[in-house]
């Protein structure tokens, strides 16, 4: 099976950034595979942002999320799989 692409939301209690994934990479079935990173330049308002959001975060309940949906290729066809990662607090 092969991960075709990737699409990365990230939300510190709004949408942030989004960041792409665009490398294929090899996944043997029945297996995890480590490694594969999501990198993403921030401009200096999205830097601002986020320390303002970790600096509030700390006396209350602020929302940080990552949603994925992550696209393959196997010897079936295509298909996608849609995850999200949610927090209170960073």
């Amino acid at each position: 099976m092969v991960l075709d692409r990737a699409l990365v939301d990230v939300w510190f209690n709004q949408p942030t950034f989004t960041a792409f994934l665009l490398h294929r990479y090899s996944v043997p079935a029945g297996e995890i595979t480590q490694g594969i990173h999501v990198r993403q330049m921030l401009t200096e308002a999205q830097k601002a942002y986020i320390q303002a959001f970790e600096d509030a975060a700390r006396g209350t309940r602020g929302q940080f999320h990552v949603y994925i949906t992550a696209y393959f290729e196997s010897k079936l066809g295509r298909f996608f799989v849609e995850s999200s990662i949610n927090r209170d607090r960073l």
